[in-house]
């Protein structure tokens, strides 16, 4: 029962580092917990890594730090400005920009640490067979769910959007 409980928060924690960049005072409740096709994303990835060796264990955790750490900057970015590590303080033009590196630098190793401490729990959530056998069920029901009623249940990813203003599309 405790990887299950596990599996449960990891997933929301998640889900609220996700939506983090677009939290609303509005509707706190629902900009924080939207599930997401990003969330998707890393439950998928981690199931993967439950079932890998140590090595590649290691290496998909890493590399899904690593896109979280991108897509939590580059929502951060689209929604405050990709200057607003910098706006936010005044002063002398020479501690302005250290400032603002340092602020960033923080809150790249905050968002890396957290997504490294939750990977942990969804993968061990994910350890056992029925486990990924039930969260994939519930997934697909969700999906025909969605599908078929036309209610979005899961919004869309960011992973297109950064990809087309990048340039790379």
């Amino acid at each position: 029962m405790a990887p299950i409980a596990g599996l449960i928060a990891g997933l929301l924690l998640f889900d609220v580092l996700i939506n983090l960049p677009g939290w609303s005072p509005a509707a706190p409740v629902s900009s924080a917990l939207a599930p997401s096709v990003d969330l998707l994303l890393v439950a998928a990835a981690l199931m993967g890594a439950a079932t890998a060796g140590r090595g590649p264990r290691i290496v998909i955790r890493t590399a899904v730090c690593v896109l979280l750490v991108f897509l939590l900057g580059y929502a951060a970015g689209t929604r405050f400005g990709f200057d607003v590590a910098f706006r936010l303080f005044g002063g002398s033009a020479a501690a302005r920009p250290a400032m603002g590196y340092l602020l960033s630098a923080g809150a790249v190793a905050a968002a890396a640490g957290l997504a490294w401490l939750f990977s942990r729990l969804v993968i061990q959530g994910f350890s056992h067979i029925v486990t990924r056998s039930v969260f994939l069920a519930v997934v697909a029901l969700l999906t025909v769910f969605q599908v078929v009623s036309g209610r979005h249940i899961f919004t869309p990813s960011e992973i297109p959007r950064l990809i087309r203003n990048i340039g790379l599309s």
